[in-house]
């Protein structure tokens, strides 16, 4: 289980950056002593910039998670002026540095097999300038078309 709870709040408060950006064992171990979780039936979700957080995990650890969902997530952040600014403030301004927390460039060489549920309304206001759905959603087919193991169910889109 992730909790990606740290993209809410204040990161200097609770949280190192490292932390909120990747799975963290220490964040297992509480929620396995206070939860009755099974290991091996672990999904991860997320809204907004949660939802890229929960693609990008599920991204870089392709077999711990059975699903992933996002919901309006910014899909490629080193492309869009919110992510610009974030990435920025908390990873620096070397942007070979941000490919390894953006989930259109981690997809790019992912094999990931599990399903992946993308709910990206159409009417969002942000969805042209900041979302960058269909980059995503062109990397995705991309990665299809040129041989990946990329399975049919990943890369789902409903409006």
């Amino acid at each position: 289980m992730v909790w990606v709870l740290c993209l809410a709040i204040d990161f200097s408060l609770w949280f190192t950056v490292d932390q909120c950006l990747d799975v963290d064992p220490k964040n297992d171990e509480i929620i396995e002593t206070h939860f009755p979780v099974l290991k091996d039936r672990q999904g991860i979700f997320g809204h907004s910039m949660g939802g890229h957080g929960a693609l990008t995990l599920a991204l870089k650890y392709p077999d711990r998670f059975r699903s992933v969902s996002a919901f309006a997530p910014i899909c490629a952040p080193s492309q869009c002026p919110w992510g610009e600014k974030g990435f920025s403030a908390y990873l620096g301004e070397n942007r070979e540095d941000w490919k390894k927390h953006d989930a259109n460039e981690l997809m790019k060489t992912s094999d990931m097999k599990i399903p992946m549920l993308i709910d990206q309304g159409s009417a969002d206001d942000f969805l042209e300038r900041e979302l960058n759905f269909k980059l995503f959603e062109k990397t995705c087919k991309s990665r299809k078309r040129n041989g990946s193991n990329i399975s049919n169910s990943t890369c789902v889109y409903y409006s």
